[in-house]
């Protein structure tokens, strides 16, 4: 469950639940400015390069204790140091993504589970990731179920 509550001096407060079937180690995790990301590949593009980043923004957020993908950084819910935050719901059954990515877009593709760090290791507003949309910019989404 994820919230939003407005305070009377215009500042908004955004909460969120952990309500899962089971229990996850949850952890504080923090992602240094400058620090080189790299996106997983999928099954079909192991031959291609990843896409690879320095974050341009500090990230703070919330992330599980296990290790789900390349660095165990892989924040579920955070803020960056420009103010620019986002949280990853889990509405399993109701969401699918690609398990394969078209070979032309393989070496600019990021798995779900690493969105949170690419978007808040990237951009400082909701305007700048609109901006990626909108110019094509923006990485293709595959999806890393985790079993």
């Amino acid at each position: 469950t994820d919230f939003l509550i407005g305070c009377q001096d215009g500042a908004t407060v955004h909460g969120r639940t952990m309500e899962f079937e089971f229990a996850f180690p949850w952890v504080v995790g923090v992602v240094p400015k400058g620090y080189k990301e790299f996106a997983m590949l999928p099954e079909n593009c192991q031959t291609h390069s990843p896409l690879t980043w320095f974050t341009r923004y500090k990230i703070l957020g919330i992330k599980s204790a296990g290790d789900f993908s390349n660095s165990n950084r892989s924040i579920v819910d955070g803020q960056n140091e420009a103010g620019l935050s986002a949280g990853a719901l889990w509405f399993e059954g109701f969401t699918e993504y690609p398990d394969a990515v078209p070979e032309q877009h393989c070496s600019h593709s990021i798995p779900h589970m690493q969105l949170i760090n690419y978007l808040l290791g990237n951009f400082s507003s909701v305007e700048q990731v609109r901006i990626a949309f909108k110019y094509d910019i923006f990485p293709f989404v595959w999806g890393q179920y985790v079993t």
